[in-house]
Parts: structure tokens; C-alpha cells; sequence
């Protein structure tokens, strides 16, 4: 039920509260009428985020997620005409619908002024209002700087020194999770200094205070007249918090900080810096993980490729050779460099290169490992960077990354074994060594399929680009597919584009076109399975506005999940038809169909249903179709039922002149 149809009975309970509901992003969907008499605010549902109206974020996620409820949170903001407001905030997670967040807001500033504040008072927290401000923006500045360490070693100790000089916290130290111990990397000494404490065993109340930090339902500890120790001295007592660093539910350490050396009172925001603080360390220590886990991939990779007695061609279905070994480069004369530019029919006679064209569609349209090598018994020739010719034999086998295959081509030269053709043992002897490498196609095939996944699409690309932002976003898509395989970079990409994209630079567009181009594409995918794929595209012309490749990526979604749930022989039909308002195009297939507790829940993020559903994919296909049918306009229905098939529908407003 969407916010627009709630029961107007079910504001009365908070009718002197503001009430403001979002996604699980952040994203404002609803805020209620009273929110501009009450508090001034001019909310734009849709496209404002939480934090522009609270300046930062409330809560750490993970706790509401446990919870399912944050009471007590209160925050100062500064009303349309510059005043300082108090509002006491209540948090529940999924009140009236799943995945969305309300906000239950109360105006107590004229309470607190009643219950005895001063205007001196509220001066004081309009300054440490402006103070928690400003320290959001130097960490903003902290969290550019640390993304530049080198090493993971490096972020701890700059993130101590950051931390101490730019946050104001006082005896300040990183503790990192090592095969379940923590490990206190670096931390400030009784003398102010920050110190390398890895050397140091953990003392009881560190000890006590990690259990109790990985037992309690929220992140955040905080201790008051506790003792306060320094390499495992008892130097006094004070008050101690510490913040549980975590990724999903992997526990990557802790930030903690204590008043060991000021002795000051704890700041007001305390707890919330230093938990936005050690959200920041933790991001960037598992990306620093993930760029460490990329490059020893990368060497992986590379360390096979160059090991292998023969040439290796990476080969895309147009014939693009996306990499190539050392003996490669031997054998052709061409760089590395070189080569990224090159298609494998300039490696081939004149004479060849038509008709091979047709034998590597041949191959790509039935893809399948042949180890026997062409070439045996036959005038097979490579061609060199200098326009010369030599005899070669090559194996073929194929991999398959991220829904496209890649053609791998061992290529021998065997320009001696010609001359010596007439040694029949030497032959008997090539043709082991040929039976090894094809038991080295198949061992090595599965080694080569996720570093050739995280480098042929992310390597080289990170490699190239100088962009911080874009460098960051690509880090945090590797590090999603290498700890746990379940999400594809390019999908991640469009998503973060999709959640940020306004529709500002939509055209008018036939979408019967658009549609016609995406089963075009698909029909080699559909004959690869078996399938029979029907189209009845409307004959009027139907013009929407919007993004045509978004939209190509919204029906390339729905026939992917078509294909992909239909057995082969199977049908899928694609039509398209209109009224006075709407196109409708219409994607239906005769697969394994879905239950009601599925369809609850096939457009949210990462929802993958049982485990027939899930042998590929990862859970976000139908969400972008969703994203794509919100930004222009319009609607994604489905029906379906187990065994029946599927019927999805995106419809879409009529563009009008």
C-alpha cells in the first residue's frame, strides 16, 4: 500500500507530531502536511534525503535493523527563520509498509525552555550544534585523505593521528579483528604520542569490553567511571566508549576512546562521531582488503597465464583479443598494448580471415572445449606483426563471465615439429604434451573464471581511471562480488546510477523500436536454450519519453529473467499495446512461475526466492526494472503463479506533443 492511500485515521494518533517516512535509502516518501506549519520544513518527497532535513545521519542502520525501533534520539535543527529548534525523534523500521523507515518527530523546545533552559542554554546547543557540523566536514575531509593509504597499516595510523588532531577525541586507538582476537593497531600513549600497540597483550577490560561490545544488540558501548589503562598500566579513571566496526556481519574491529589525557567530559555528540568515524575506518579497511585481494588475484592470473608451454589468446565474441601471455608476444611479435587493439583474424592469413569470421560464430553460438588441436594434419598458419607465416595447432575451451563467454585459444608454434615431421616419436611426444594441456584447460578453468571476472572487467578499467569517485565505486563493486559472489559490478553500477538519476534528459522515443532492438539481441540466448520467443510489437507508434538505454535495460531484465526460469523448448512472448494514456509492454514466459509470499517480495533488493530461483542471478535485475518504470513515469506489474509461467508488465505514460 503506498503512502498517498493511508488511512487518514492512522495520523491521528501523531497529529501534533511530524511524521516522515523513507526508503530503506534515505530517500523522503511521505512527510506530513503539518511538517511546514510545525517546523518550517519544505519537503520535496521523492528526491529529498533525511539528511538534508537532520544534517546528519540519526542512528547506525545495523542497530534499527536489530532493534526494529530507536527511541530518545534528539536533535537540534535551525527552523526556515533561523531559529533553534529541538525535536525529540522516534525511529521504527517497516511501520506501514516493508522496507521503509518512519520518522515520528515531537517540537520539545518550548518544553525544555519551560523545564528550566536559559537562553544561554540554548546558545550553547546552537554552538555544539555548529561544533558536531563542522566535525561532520572534517571528517569528510579525513575519510578523502585516509582513502589514499597505501596500505591497511598505513589507514590505522593516519585514522589514530586524524582522528586526535581533527575529530578533538583524546586517547584515541583502532583495534582490528585477527582470526576472532583483537588486535589494537595503533592508539595514543599517556604522552599524546600514537604508538604501534600491536606488541601489547590485550588486558582484562579491553577483553571485557570487546565481549561486551560483540554481545550487546546495538554497536556502541560507552562506560562511565571506569579505569583507563595504557599499555596495560591502570593510569586513572574516566569515562570509555567504543564503536563495533562492522561490514554486513562481518566484525572488522573496533574504534574506542576514552578521557585518559583531558580528563573532559564526554561531548554531547561523542558517540555519534565516533560511530560515523569507525563507519568511515571500516569501509576503507575492506576496501584496502579488497584491493590487496585484487592485485594477489591479478598475480594469480597472470602467474598461470605465463606458466602455461603455449600461447594464450582471451578472445571476446566479436573477436577482440582481451589479453594475451608471453609467449603470445613471442610468437605474433605484438605487445601486450598491442594486442587490446587487435581482432584475432589480423593473427590469420588474408585468405582466412572471412571465412573464420563464420567459424568463430560457429563456436560462440555452441561454445564447448576442444582440446584436440586444429591444425594437426592441416595447413593451419598464424600471422606475424612483420606480414610473416608460421605453422601453429590450437586448442579451444571458453569460459563464461558474467553472462558473456570468452573464447580461450592455445596456440603452439610448430614451425620445428614441421621440420621435423618425419620423427614420429617427436609427434607421439607433442600429442602427450597436447592430452596435459587439455587436462590443463580443465584444472586451470576454474581458477581462471573469478580473476578473469574481477580483471577483465574491473582491472584495467580502475587501472585507467584517475577519477576518486568513480576509482571508489568500482573498489566497492569488486569487494561485493570477491567476499561473497552475489552481485554483479555492472548491476551494482546502474543501480548507484539509478538511485542518483533525475529524469532530466529523457526524449520522445518509438518503444516499439526500443523493443525490437532487445529481442534482436536476444535471440541467439533464446535458440542457445531452446526456446521459442514471439513477438507482437503494436502497429501504432507509441512514444514515450524517456532514456532509451535504460529502458533497453529494463526489457533486457525481463527477458533475462524469462529465459533464465524457462525450461527449454519453453515459450516466451513479448507484445506491446497501448490506450489513451499508457504502452504496456508485456514480457510472458511459461517457466517455473512464483508463489504469493515471492511476489510480496520479487522487486526488493538482493530478494532471491527459493533455492530453484537462484542458481544464477543476483537479486537485483527486477529492482533496476522497477528504479527505470519510477524515473519515467511509470508502473512494473506481474502475475504469476508456481508451474503457470510469468507475466510482467511495464507500463509506461504516453508521451504527448
Amino acid at each position: 500500500m503506498g503512502t498517498e492511500q493511508w488511512d487518514q485515521q492512522s495520523l491521528l494518533e501523531y497529529i501534533d507530531d511530524v511524521l516522515v517516512i523513507t526508503d530503506d535509502d534515505g530517500v523522503v516518501t511521505f512527510v506530513s502536511p503539518n511538517a511546514g506549519r510545525v517546523l518550517g520544513w519544505q519537503v520535496k518527497p521523492g528526491s529529498d534525503h533525511i539528511t538534508t532535513l537532520f544534517g546528519a545521519p540519526l542512528f547506525d542502520p545495523a542497530d534499527l535493523q536489530k532493534q526494529g525501533e530507536i527511541r530518545g534520539l534528539t536533535v537540534m535543527i535551525t527552523d526556515a527563520e533561523g531559529q533553534a529548534r529541538i525535536l525529540s525523534i522516534r525511529v521504527r523500521k517497516g511501520r506501514f509498509e516493508a522496507g521503509t523507515i518512519l520518522y515520528v518527530c515531537r517540537d520539545v523546545s518550548d518544553r525544555t525552555q519551560a523545564d528550566g533552559d536559559t537562553p544561554a542554554a540554548m546558545a550553547s546547543s546552537e554552538r555544539t550544534a555548529r561544533e558536531f557540523q563542522d566535525y561532520l566536514k572534517r571528517l569528510h575531509e579525513i575519510s578523502m585523505t585516509l582513502s589514499q593509504s597505501e596500505t591497511e597499516d598505513q589507514l590505522c595510523y593516519r585514522a589514530v593521528v586524524l582522528g586526535r588532531e581533527k575529530l578533538g577525541f583524546d586517547h584515541l586507538g583502532i583495534l582490528i579483528e585477527s582470526h576472532g582476537y583483537p588486535v589494537v593497531m595503533y592508539g595514543v600513549d599517556r604522552f599524546g604520542e600514537v604508538k604501534d600497540k600491536r606488541h601489547v597483550l590485550q588486558d582484562g577490560p579491553h577483553m571485557d569490553r570487546w565481549r561486551m561490545l560483540l554481545e550487546a544488540p546495538v554497536n556502541t558501548v560507552f562506560q562511565e567511571d571506569v579505569e583507563l589503562t595504557d599499555f596495560g598500566e591502570v593510569l586513572g579513571r574516566g569515562w570509555h566508549a567504543m564503536y563495533c566496526m562492522r561490514q554486513g556481519e562481518q566484525v572488522i574491529g573496533a574504534v574506542m576512546s576514552d578521557n585518559l589525557l583531558a580528563q573532559k567530559p564526554v561531548r554531547p555528540y561523542e558517540l555519534e562521531l565516533l560511530a560515523l568515524f569507525g563507519s568511515v575506518i571500516a569501509h576503507l579497511v575492506v576496501r584496502k582488503r579488497t584491493e590487496e585481494t585484487l592485485r594477489a588475484s591479478e598475480k594469480r592470473f597472470r602467474t598461470l597465464l605465463e606458466a602455461a608451454p603455449v600461447g594464450i589468446l582471451l578472445v571476446d565474441t566479436q573477436g577482440n583479443i582481451i589479453s594475451a601471455n608471453h609467449i603470445a608476444e613471442i610468437y605474433f611479435g605484438y605487445s601486450q598494448a598491442e594486442f587490446a587493439h587487435l581482432v584475432l583474424e589480423s593473427l590469420l592469413p588474408d585468405q582466412l580471415r572471412e571465412i573464420h569470421q563464420q567459424h568463430r560464430a560457429g563456436f560462440f553460438a555452441h561454445p564447448k572445449m576442444r582440446p584436440v588441436h586444429m591444425g594437426v594434419g592441416l595447413d593451419l598458419y598464424g600471422r606475424r606483426k612483420d606480414g610473416s607465416l608460421f605453422p601453429v595447432e590450437v586448442a579451444l575451451s571458453y569460459l563464461e563471465i558474467d553472462n558473456a563467454v570468452l573464447a580461450i585459444a592455445f596456440v603452439t608454434d610448430i614451425t620445428e615439429h614441421r621440420q621435423v615431421e618425419h620423427q614420429q616419436l617427436e609427434l607421439r611426444v607433442e600429442r602427450e604434451r597436447i592430452g596435459i594441456l587439455g587436462q590443463f584447460i580443465r584444472d586451470a578453468a576454474h581458477e581462471f573464471r573469478t580473476p578473469l571476472s574481477l580483471i577483465n572487467t574491473n582491472l584495467y578499467l580502475l587501472d585507467k581511471v584517475t577519477d576518486r569517485s568513480r576509482r571508489q565505486q568500482m573498489i566497492e563493486r569488486i569487494q561485493q562480488q570477491t567476499d561473497a559472489l552475489t552481485r554483479l559490478i555492472e548491476v551494482m553500477t546502474i543501480m548507484v546510477r539509478l538511485d542518483y538519476q533525475k529524469p532530466d534528459q529523457h526524449v520522445p522515443m518509438n518503444i516499439n523500436t526500443v523493443v525490437n532492438a532487445v529481442v534482436t539481441r536476444k535471440k541467439a540466448a533464446v535458440n542457445a536454450r531452446k526456446l521459442s520467443l514471439e513477438t507482437n510489437v503494436s502497429g501504432q507508434v507509441s512514444l514515450v519519453k524517456g532514456d532509451a538505454a535504460d529502458l533497453s535495460l529494463a526489457l533486457d531484465c525481463l527477458l533475462d529473467n524469462a529465459l533464465h526460469f524457462t525450461a527449454p523448448t519453453g515459450q516466451v512472448t513479448v507484445h506491446t499495446h497501448y490506450n489513451d494514456e499508457h504502452v504496456t509492454v508485456a514480457v510472458s514466459d511459461t517457466g517455473t512461475g512464483m508463489s504469493d509470499a515471492v511476489l510480496e517480495r520479487i522487486f526488493e533488493r538482493f530478494y532471491r526466492a527459493d533455492p530453484a530461483r537462484t542458481t544464477r542471478g543476483f537479486g537485483l535485475g527486477l529492482s533496476i526494472v522497477r528504479k527505470i518504470a519510477d524515473l519515467h513515469g511509470g508502473e512494473i506489474q506481474v502475475e504469476s503463479a508456481p508451474d503457470k509461467g510469468s507475466t510482467f508488465r511495464l507500463i509506461l505514460p504516453l508521451h504527448r506533443d
